[in-house]
């Protein structure tokens, strides 16, 4: 990420599958709590380092569900 251009893009800083809910069907972002200026791609680098590398917790609600939208999530990136 320090070889990114300093940008002058909003960035969430902490876009993450679980700061999107559904409201009436519509998805909604939430969590601006790390919101920033930068490069475009500082969002990207660090939503992948993200999902990439939190895990998901053993006790988890419905674990297997995560799991399974974590992989997908990372499929679809590596496959850009």
């Amino acid at each position: 990420m320090d070889r990114l251009k300093d940008g002058d893009t909003l960035c969430h800083g902490d876009f993450h599958p679980g700061n999107i809910l559904l409201s009436n069907g519509h998805p909604m972002v939430i969590d601006f709590m790390n919101v920033c200026h930068g490069d475009l791609f500082y969002d990207v680098a660090r939503t992948v380092f993200l999902v990439e590398y939190t895990p998901v917790p053993a006790d988890a609600d419905g674990r297997k569900h995560l799991c399974d939208i974590r992989k997908r999530w990372q499929t679809y990136i590596l496959s850009k």
